[in-house]
């Protein structure tokens, strides 16, 4: 089927039919005035999605922005981590280096103590042995000394005796 562009009736004098004239503008007016309608409403939507744009392009930048805000803290982070990391080896580099002295020094006193310490036990061993000695000569001079003072009594009792026997 073919649709009829213009659905204007000719008559045969005078042109065309009034009321198809008529009704063919207003239906023209109508479908021009729904495309004006359409076409106010598109502009509409193309505005806002313009300030959608616009805002999203300013949102953009300012992300943009602070993403370069964000890289230079992130460079200078890892600077300062880079520097620490540093630190930290020379700290304890020197710790390790005093433990050692310390530890070197601690050996040094050890075995100058345990030196010492088998210096004074040779010194005592051998003063104990000389005070043994001492003592096992004055024990043996005690057991002398209890022979005598035992004869000494026996002698003195036979002396008593003898007196007594003497004047009895």
């Amino acid at each position: 089927m073919t649709e009829v562009l213009f659905p204007i009736k000719g008559q045969l004098f005078g042109g065309f039919h009034r009321q198809d004239v008529i009704n063919y503008i207003e239906k023209t007016n109508s479908e021009k005035n729904q495309l004006r309608k359409e076409l106010d409403q598109a502009d509409a939507k193309l505005r806002e999605l313009e300030d959608t744009v616009e805002s999203l392009k300013a949102r953009l930048s300012q992300m943009e922005e602070q993403g370069k805000s964000y890289e230079s803290e992130r460079e200078e982070t890892a600077s300062q981590l880079t520097q620490l990391r540093q630190e930290l080896e020379v700290a304890k580099t020197e710790l390790n280096e005093k433990r050692r002295e310390e530890l070197s020094e601690a050996l040094k006193a050890a075995t100058e103590l345990k030196e010492s310490f088998f210096l004074v036990k040779g010194l005592v061993t051998s003063r104990t042995a000389s005070l043994k000695r001492e003592l096992n000569l004055a024990s043996g001079e005690l057991n002398s000394m209890d022979s005598v003072m035992n004869e000494a009594e026996r002698k003195i009792c036979e002396l008593l005796s003898s007196l007594e026997n003497e004047l009895k």
